[in-house]
């Protein structure tokens, strides 16, 4: 695409940028800036004074009142004594060391930032939804001045089809060599002067840019949601290569490394030459999309996916491998959950709510890559493979990190109906690389445009600063690609992808088809689907809760207080339902729990489920550490054990397996649950419970006489023998039309039939409370009549 001299002339007048305090001095300012993944080629490990597991400091909440529910994307930054963040329109500044709150006011700003600034020499440069560059002077929390990036498209060319027509600022900037680099969702990449805020150059692609630019050797890598990963020149913009990849959804800022420029598009990670062409070394295949950049350590690479995966792989991978391959390959080092689940003891509990999604980037401490699953979880695990730390951010339904965007799939079909429209000849591709039908539901008008091409082929442009001159078909000079052949005017060979021809030329051998027809809709939203990341500085851990609250963990925090237990219930089926009731919680071992008169009565008829809440603020609850033992009780109970560590939950159910529905004995129980921090602090709780077969249904529970007849005539089920409510086994049926059979034969030997012949208009539901012991529910009737009330 070219943009004319004229209409780059008028822009280079258009809005200039407005300063109002005193300019920086020096010829290497910023060159201590701090940035999002730490440094300009966002591949360096973060703090090395850390050895996790590691506890909490203090933790900053902040007023959200007024504040859309929008969840948070900016991570933090800081400086030598501040840490600098946003939730929502507002920008804060606490103290690093205690995490008080050193503005007067929170910055206000004129739409919700995503952006993660740069700070350096007093200011901190980021964008915003309103499509500005903001430039703040740290020490007041004022605005020194902006950059306007709808002015400076006045009189420029129109966007491409199906390009963002948004002023939005989302992408986080980039500092080197006293130059900001940020891309915004109009398409555009801008290079701006640090010190004054006017813009040196700037250079178009034809999609949104979320990502954060990258920088190395005189170049910088931008990955833009047209598909392609684009290298431009430091100095001038001039754009040296592009490569297209397998998906639009580039929301993971490149990292460079080892000459290698590595991004993810979709669920794809590729490893591209930073010089020459971009040539595809290696691509890895996610279970799930990749929405955060990856962390480098030595010959390592660690990236997390949406399917909750997270993932070690060697950065000196060659070719094509995949999360399938893990047990085999040399190039999969490790992933979390292990591809096939482990026999697991039965002494053993089971730890549910760890494999969240990752939508944010992981950081390398030491030892250790830490990263974030889910929107309350971090967990730390060596570079092995070893789980060394797990801990649980608060919850906060206010602000809700799953949240999806509702205009998401009219924004897509108007784009894809644009992009078909510009594109004569051009078809929707319908092949299985659709991610997000992994993680979430599509509807299924939209799920006809969501398609992804072949595997990438880098493009040599020319050196206009811009997209080189195509042919009548769009096809530009060849260049080479291990994946994708060669894709200009001669056809070439490519170690994976086989032969390939022009635009439209089709592999012969390799794993997908390549043909630049083919469009590739988003299918994410980089504002619903990344989410903050934790940032390590010196001694401490940074994260943004989606509490709204800054929490700061510090090698140089002491933790000497046990997880607190903090409520306990007892679940158990009731005739419609199950009831969940209040149980007193003990957590003195010298005082046990009471099992006199007063204590809570519930019958023993499976499934029965205790849980209990626990919770420790201080290094987190190691789940490694649970157990839950049956202390008292007349029946020796075996109790399925469980820990929630999204809610922090302790469970131990009785569910008999193979169809056995023997209640558990009348008498008195205790469980005691322990639980340690990942310090040693260890907490303790009881609760007692007397288990009485004759009870009808938990107290306050509704039960009904005799167990009426769902709304429309079905028959009230019959609950176990023992005493359950609800009748005789299966009931009596539910009322068929006259004249038909009122259900199938239930219950086991012992019990009573299931259903009697129906005729009678609604059936009669219900039954006799009680039950006969050892029956089995019978299949209800067909909806009839509401029935009338069972026999007493």
């Amino acid at each position: 695409m070219h943009v004319q001299t004229a209409f780059m002339a008028l822009a280079l007048l258009a809005a200039p940028f407005q300063l109002v305090c005193a300019q920086t001095t020096g010829d290497d300012a910023g060159s201590s800036a701090s940035m999002f993944l730490s440094n300009a080629t966002h591949n360096a490990p973060q703090a090395t004074d850390i050895e996790v597991p590691i506890s909490l400091n203090w933790k900053c909440s902040v007023d959200t009142s007024g504040q859309n529910q929008q969840h948070l994307v900016a991570s933090p930054v800081v400086d030598e004594d501040t840490v600098y963040f946003f939730v929502g329109q507002r920008m804060y500044a606490a103290d690093r060391l205690t995490g008080t709150l050193k503005w007067p006011q929170p910055l206000e700003l004129g739409g919700i930032v995503d952006s993660t600034p740069v700070v350096a020499d007093g200011k901190a440069i980021f964008g915003c939804r309103d499509g500005r560059v903001y430039f703040v002077d740290v020490a007041t929390g004022t605005k020194v001045g902006e950059f306007n990036t709808a002015a400076h498209q006045r009189g420029a060319a129109k966007p491409p089809p199906g390009a963002s027509t948004t002023n939005s600022v989302q992408s986080s900037p980039l500092y080197h060599d006293g130059k900001i680099f940020i891309g915004a969702d109009s398409g555009w990449v801008y290079a701006l002067d640090f010190e004054s805020g006017r813009r040196i150059w700037q250079f178009r692609t034809k999609g949104a840019i979320k990502a954060t630019p990258a920088y190395w050797n005189q170049g910088v890598y931008v990955a833009s949601t047209d598909g392609y990963v684009y290298a431009l020149q430091a100095d001038s913009g001039r754009l040296m290569w592009r490569t297209t990849l397998d998906n639009k959804d580039l929301f993971a800022s490149p990292v460079v490394s080892n000459a290698k420029v590595i991004v993810a598009a979709g669920r794809y990670l590729y490893a591209c030459d930073h010089g020459g062409t971009g040539y595809v070394r290696w691509r890895f295949e996610a279970k799930g999309s990749i929405v955060g950049s990856p962390a480098i350590a030595s010959d390592r690479v660690f990236v997390g996916d949406t399917s909750g995966s997270f993932y070690a792989l060697s950065s000196n991978a060659d070719g094509n491998f995949s999360y399938r391959d893990s047990g085999y390959s040399p190039h999969l080092l490790w992933m979390v959950p292990p591809p096939s689940d482990e026999i697991r003891p039965r002494d053993k509990v089971t730890v549910d709510g760890m494999q969240k999604p990752v939508r944010s980037s992981p950081v390398v401490v030491g030892n250790a890559v830490i990263y974030r699953p889910g929107s309350r979880q971090l967990t730390a695990y060596s570079l092995d493979g070893d789980l060394l730390w797990t801990y649980s951010l608060a919850e906060a339904a206010a602000l809700p990190m799953e949240a999806i965007d509702a205009t998401r799939p009219a924004q897509m079909m108007e784009q894809a109906a644009a992009t078909l429209a510009a594109t004569p000849g051009s078809t929707v591709s319908q092949d299985a690389v659709d991610v997000a039908a992994e993680t979430r539901p599509i509807p299924t008008t939209v799920a006809g445009v969501l398609a992804a091409a072949g595997a990438g082929a880098p493009e040599n442009i020319d050196s206009s600063g811009m997209v080189g001159a195509t042919d009548a078909t769009g096809a530009s000079a060849a260049a080479t690609s291990r994946f994708g052949g060669r894709t200009g005017r001669t056809a070439g060979t490519s170690r994976f992808g086989g032969t390939t021809r022009g635009r439209g030329g089709q592999q012969q051998q390799g794993f997908s088809v390549y043909d630049r027809r083919q469009m590739i809709v988003p299918t994410l939203t980089f504002e619903n689907d990344t989410a903050s990341s934790p940032l390590t500085s010196g001694t401490d851990i940074y994260i943004l809760g989606n509490d709204a609250a800054l929490y700061a963990f510090s090698a140089k925090a002491a933790d000497n207080v046990p997880p607190a237990f903090t409520e306990a219930s007892i679940s158990v089926p009731g005739q419609v339902g199950t009831s969940e009731q209040e149980l007193r919680l003990t957590t003195d071992p010298s005082s046990p729990p009471d099992l006199g008169d007063s204590a809570l009565k519930v019958p023993g008829a499976p499934p029965v489920e205790v849980k209990v809440k626990v919770l420790d603020e201080g290094s987190g609850v190691n789940a490694q550490s649970i157990t839950i033992v049956q202390d008292q009780g007349e029946q020796a109970v075996r109790w399925e054990q469980s820990y929630d560590a999204e809610g922090g939950y302790l469970r131990a159910k009785y569910q008999p397996s193979g169809g056995v529905t023997t209640n558990i004995a009348n008498g008195d129980y205790v469980l005691v649950f322990r639980v340690s921090d990942w310090c040693g602090n260890e907490g303790y709780a009881a609760v007692g419970f007397k288990i009485d077969n004759s009870q009808r249904a938990p107290s306050g529970y509704p039960t009904g006489r005799g167990g009426q007849g769902m709304p429309g005539g079905w028959g009230g089920q019959g609950g176990p023998g023992g005493g359950m409510p609800g009748g005789m086994p299966g009931g009596m049926p539910g009322g068929m039309p006259p004249g038909m059979p009122g259900g199938m034969p239930g219950g086991m030997p012992g019990g009573m039939p299931g259903g009697m012949p129906g005729g009678m208009p609604g059936g009669m539901p219900g039954g006799m409370p009680g039950g006969m012991p050892g029956g089995m529910p019978g299949m209800p009737g067909m909806p009839g009549m509401p029935g009338m009330p069972g026999m007493p």
